[in-house]
């Protein structure tokens, strides 16, 4: 039970967190730099992370055992 609990505390403190942001910023501007920094941000992520996974044996040890854990 707290096992459910603590997911449900968490998916709602998320839930608000970014609810927060977009109320308060909705009616607000993004300046052009930003937009141009933020084009880029996804493809930056996911390329530091590909780094971290085929550089370093233990991430990939961590990896694989979480994958291993969700096949049945």
């Amino acid at each position: 039970m707290s096992d459910f609990l603590a997911t449900v505390v968490v998916g709602f403190g998320t839930y608000v967190f970014r609810a927060v942001f977009i109320v308060v910023l909705a009616k607000r501007r993004i300046p052009g730099v930003a937009l141009v920094a933020l084009k880029y941000v996804g493809t930056a992520d996911h390329g530091a992370l590909m780094v971290v996974l085929l550089t370093d044996p233990e991430v990939s040890d961590r990896i694989r055992h979480v994958a291993h854990l969700g096949v049945r």
